[in-house]
């Protein structure tokens, strides 16, 4: 199994998947360069900011139980995707290798023949970009970022072409990508072409002349830069053909509202340190092994007679319904109930055990469900820590603990203690930690380590360890009891030192 996978996850972040006990953390900022590309490319372009809205209003109908909406937005996406990809997998691969290149030269040719053998859909793909690694003065042409510009100029398409009232209709979307408008539309065509362009180019003039004029009059192409005012004047567009369409408008109207409070964009040549850890907070850790068998019961009642390990339930919002989750973490079995209200309440007062939320829901949960701030709560959150800090310091207890679990070479645990009975949970790669490290040097968050066990915050009871091991196994969805040989422990207190 390879120990480190990735993909871009069409939010304002990439994840890092990671083998939970066998990982090669030195292959971690590879992959981050390779999945922000994906995002420079999605959230700072017209045709990538189409995409990224009917993802997340796919993602709210999952959410929602609304499966028929998320698979026909699933379908668009799909066709987006593909009619993009050649764009997108040339300037990630072209970083990441240029990247390879500078800091281990000696590998760089031994990696690219690991990637035409191991994936050759890929390297047919990109091997025109990488003739650019090739050249004598290939550092000159990295630096003078003309692949990233070239990969803008491609999926930055006229937005006449978005404001249509059919653009959420797969058939005419089909059409425009492949038959009608295939070169003003379609970023695979338009990438190419630039390409060839600035090959041309490279031979007639010196890089520093080569202007975007200039590559795009070289492919007869048109593309215009997507800035604040367009892009939100095309998703207010949008909003209403989403209407029309009778899809959700609410993850819209979210967008909206962020990019209409969105900064204006650092300096790309004047890129601080906090800059850099701003950027490595977005990268996020999952792991690959989560394999639990979902089970689809009925009843809250059946759960009586069911064989497990039961150390904490999870409650999830889904509109004016909840989900509740028991995770058996003895064999690995989620056991899920789509409930009323009524059967929440019922669930409260019959467990005595920790329970589990999503940061979303909280607030929420606390307004619908009062009784819920007797019981010790789990919050689970996947987002950045620079977007969470918000509502950590809105909840942070008096003293502001904090401590960490390593769950392997590259991933550790963050546990923070908020008001009342609640702990906010993340997982880091020990690159976004830094930020962390920064506030408690800061005095924002009080390090407790591991020194003294039994430390009157987290572990109570000399028994406490139990309780974070079982989260952590229920946050990655992986057994207490595995029978693979030379597995460890899954999650230990560690002590952290340098503050």
């Amino acid at each position: 199994m390879r120990d480190l996978l990735a993909k871009y996850s069409f939010q304002n972040f990439t994840q890092i998947e990671s083998n939970q006990f066998h990982s090669s953390p030195d292959e971690i900022i590879l992959l981050s360069i390779h999945e922000l590309s994906h995002m420079y490319l999605t959230r700072g372009t017209s045709f990538g900011a189409f995409n990224f809205i009917i993802e997340e209003v796919k993602n709210h109908c999952i959410n929602n139980l609304e499966f028929q909406k998320a698979e026909r937005l699933n379908s668009l996406s799909k066709r987006l995707i593909e009619s993009s990809d050649v764009a997108h997998e040339c300037l990630s691969y072209y970083s990441q290798y240029a990247f390879i290149k500078v800091s281990k030269p000696n590998e760089y040719e031994v990696r690219l023949e690991e990637l035409k053998k191991t994936d050759a859909y890929i390297a047919h793909k990109v091997y025109t970009i990488i003739d650019f690694l090739e050249l004598d003065n290939w550092e000159e042409i990295f630096n003078s970022t003309l692949i990233s510009r070239i990969a803008r100029l491609a999926m930055n398409i006229e937005y006449q072409l978005l404001f249509n009232e059919n653009i959420l209709n797969e058939d005419y979307l089909v059409q425009s990508l492949l038959i009608e408008q295939g070169m003003n539309f379609n970023p695979n065509t338009r990438f190419i072409k630039l390409v060839r362009s600035l090959k041309k180019l490279l031979l007639q003039y010196s890089i520093e002349f080569i202007t975007d004029k200039m590559l795009l009059e070289e492919a007869n192409l048109n593309s215009i830069e997507c800035n604040k005012e367009r892009i939100l004047e095309f998703f207010g567009y949008l909003r209403s053909i989403i209407i029309d369409y009778n899809y959700p408008i609410e993850p819209v109207e979210n967008v909206i509202i962020s990019t209409e409070k969105a900064e204006t964009k650092i300096d790309v040549n004047r890129i601080s340190e906090d800059d850099i850890l701003e950027t490595l907070d977005l990268i996020r850790p999952t792991v690959i092994n989560t394999n639990y068998e979902h089970i689809n019961l009925l009843n809250l009642d059946e759960l009586q007679n069911i064989d497990g390990v039961f150390s904490s339930y999870w409650i999830i919002i889904t509109g004016e319904q909840y989900l509740i989750l028991f995770d058996d973490i003895s064999f690995g079995k989620r056991y899920i109930f789509a409930v009323e209200k009524n059967t929440v309440k019922i669930a409260l007062a019959r467990y005595d055990l920790p329970v589990t939320v999503f940061i979303e829901d909280y607030d929420e949960l606390l307004i619908r469900f009062p009784e819920l701030i007797q019981k010790e709560i789990f919050i689970f959150n996947n987002e950045p820590y620079l977007s969470s800090k918000k509502f950590i310091t809105t909840h942070l207890s008096e003293q502001g603990e904090i401590m960490f679990y390593s769950l392997n070479e590259e991933i550790i645990v963050v546990f923070i203690k908020l008001k009342d009975n609640a702990i906010f949970t993340m997982l880091h790669t020990k690159f976004s930690l830094q930020l962390i490290f920064k506030d408690i040097r800061k005095a924002i968050y009080k390090y407790i380590n591991a020194d003294n066990l039994i430390d009157g915050v987290f572990w109570k009871h000399d028994r406490d360890w139990w309780k974070y091991e079982d989260i952590i196994r229920s946050f990655t969805q992986t057994s207490m009891f595995n029978l693979s040989s030379g597995i460890p422990g899954l999650g230990h207190r560690i002590l952290l030192e340098g503050f």
